[in-house]
């Protein structure tokens, strides 16, 4: 537990294979400076972990790596955090409940290939926001979401430069619920990217709303990719939607369409199924 009224401040994270937890709380701190988290790993222990932060004010920043192996967690994020490391390792689940979870150092040029634990993991929102909050320059910063992805109640993805629903493999990770999900940029220029699938069937199937407003959205939909468009559910489309590589032959289907933005730069082979 961290806070309760005090000062804030940075946290190193000592010994040679980091510390043991069964979550992390952050209460509220005096003034605006956050709790840093940095250096060693923190091993959530397996089992259920809550990482919270109920009213902080100050948003606490992780840059230790989330760590743990073996057993299964099952980690709730519930209040404002940011996870800051490149890529986070335990193996499990993950629920961001009703709140804004900052993905990224702010203005900080890097990948971030797995916050919520190691690929494959299930993830579930649940009306809440992901922002992508790292530099909004440059090419090496990137974001990456490679994960079995569950969508309840109204979510938004602020994708910030250079994100990834998904994963750029052939790796299938799917996209189900009946939720609404919005993949936009908090950027005017920016473009990113959806590979995972929203083409599930039975319990993986998406029948909810995927709002696509970014101004460019890259579609990766073969040998790097998996998404062929919203079959069982609506698209609602209000930027453009283009196929990478351009030109690539690509089928999309939605159960409806929806909104006033283009599909760009699809190649003649290319079938659309309304």
């Amino acid at each position: 537990v961290f806070g309760s009224g005090g000062t804030a401040g940075s946290v190193t994270v000592d010994g040679l294979d980091g510390v043991t937890a069964t979550g992390l709380t952050f209460r509220p701190v005096a003034g605006s400076t956050p709790y840093t988290l940095n250096g060693r790993p923190i091993n959530l222990a397996p089992g259920d972990n809550l990482i919270s932060a109920p009213n902080s004010g100050a948003t606490p920043i992780i840059r230790s790596t989330l760590a743990g192996s073996g057993q299964t967690r099952n980690v709730t994020f519930s209040g404002s955090v940011t996870l800051a490391a490149g890529a986070n390792s335990y193996v499990g689940s993950s629920t961001v409940t009703q709140t804004n979870l900052l993905i990224g150092d702010y203005n900080v040029q890097r990948a971030y290939t797995a916050p919520f634990g190691a690929p494959g993991n299930a993830l579930t929102l649940n009306n809440s926001t992901l922002t992508g909050n790292g530099s909004t320059t440059g090419d090496i910063i990137s974001y990456e979401l490679p994960y079995n992805i569950n969508i309840i109640g109204t979510d938004t993805i602020l994708a910030g430069k250079n994100f990834n629903l998904g994963s750029l493999s052939s790796t299938l990770y799917t996209v189900r619920g009946d939720g609404s999900l919005t993949f936009n940029s908090n950027l005017s220029d920016a473009v990113s990217s959806i590979s995972a699938s929203f083409s599930g069937t039975g319990p993986d199937a998406f029948t909810g709303t995927l709002h696509v407003d970014c101004y460019n959205t890259r579609i990766y939909s073969a040998s790097v990719g998996n998404f062929l468009c919203v079959p069982n559910g609506t698209l609602d489309l209000n930027g453009t939607l283009s196929p990478y590589p351009t030109g690539s032959p690509v089928t999309v289907s939605f159960g409806a369409l929806a909104g006033s933005g283009e599909l760009g730069d699809f190649p003649p082979a290319v079938t659309h199924v309304t």
